[in-house]
């Protein structure tokens, strides 16, 4: 499992809602009980960069792996979203050299404020790579700037999509989003 997290401004102001998501979504999936070393994958983007913060590698357990998670917090980029750098970098994540694992869904979530109209379609390009290369992309899109169609155009499956007005919504989100995904996928 891997996150890909917008860390732009404004999106960054928020990062503690997003930083209990992730753990909530880890508890939720029970990936913290299921085994000692958690395979987790983390991507930051904004500003023209993008950065992989964990490869599924990293042979964490669920303490270090939240040690991980809460240094996020503070690491702020200007506009604009560098979006296409980050999805080109998941596929680094899902790397079999890196810690992916064969027989065990490869499922990413993009956490997003939004994308910027210029780079719509290079990052939808990028997201059908991801697809076609078995990554299961689940956007969740947060705020009156994020277009549901760019969402679902991003989208492994296009219903599964998720939005709420505020990053406050994340945490509470996390129970249905993993219900969802797991029904949809037999996963779980």
């Amino acid at each position: 499992m891997a996150f890909i997290i917008d860390a732009s401004v404004p999106a960054i102001f928020d990062m503690p809602y997003v930083i209990e998501f992730i753990k909530s979504i880890i508890v939720g999936f029970d990936v913290s009980h299921r085994c000692e070393n958690i395979r987790i994958g983390v991507v930051l983007y904004g500003n023209d960069e993008a950065s992989v913060h964990l490869y599924l590698d990293n042979d964490l357990d669920y303490a270090a792996i939240t040690e991980v998670i809460d240094r996020l917090s503070g690491r702020a980029n200007a506009i604009p979203d560098n979006l296409p750098l980050a999805l080109s970098l998941l596929r680094n994540v899902y790397n079999p050299n890196r810690g992916d694992r064969p027989g065990v869904p490869n499922r990413a979530f993009l956490i997003t404020d939004g994308v910027p109209e210029q780079i719509v379609e290079e990052s939808v390009t990028n997201a059908i790579m991801l697809h076609q290369a078995n990554i299961e992309l689940i956007p969740i899109g947060i705020g009156h700037g994020v277009d549901p169609m760019v969402l679902k155009a991003l989208a492994s499956t296009p219903d599964q999509i998720f939005c709420s007005d505020s990053f406050r919504d994340l945490p509470e989100m996390a129970g249905k989003i993993v219900e969802t995904t797991c029904r949809e996928t037999g996963t779980g």
